[in-house]
């Protein structure tokens, strides 16, 4: 129980450090009092909360996110060098790309990450949709 308790920790101030100052990310726009359906409530903007969603976390797994593609390639450059600063080595066997609207290309160095249209994600396959 202690090791993967340690290694939470560990990650969560790597992830803190990487993107202590970052903008970049998808944003949410939410309310937490309640009604949660009603769509109507989005739009008092003084009661709704802006969330950015920067990485999807799973064990020793990580998705980041972004809108753009120069966003994904920021977050994905200060990613490995908070990574490489705290002594860890991104597999890039097992690092590649998911792209929704058109093609990107994300590098860590000068390694060109592979592009995918199916992706395996907790035991989930994600498929790219072309967008119509």
């Amino acid at each position: 129980v202690l090791a993967p308790t340690l290694f939470v920790i560990f990650f969560s101030l790597l992830l803190s450090h990487a993107f202590e100052s970052a903008e970049e990310g998808i944003f949410l726009h939410t309310r937490s009092d309640g009604k949660l359906f009603n769509i109507e409530r989005l739009k008092a903007k003084t009661k709704v909360q802006r969330v950015t969603i920067r990485e999807l976390l799973f064990a020793d797994d990580a998705a980041l996110t972004s809108h753009t593609e120069e966003g994904l390639q920021h977050l994905m450059d200060r990613f490995a060098a908070a990574a490489n600063g705290f002594g860890l080595t991104i597999s890039l066997k097992k690092t590649n790309i998911q792209h929704i609207s058109r093609a990107s290309s994300i590098n860590i160095g000068s390694h060109k990450l592979e592009v995918v249209n199916t992706f395996v994600h907790l035991g989930l396959y994600h498929q790219q949709q072309p967008l119509s």
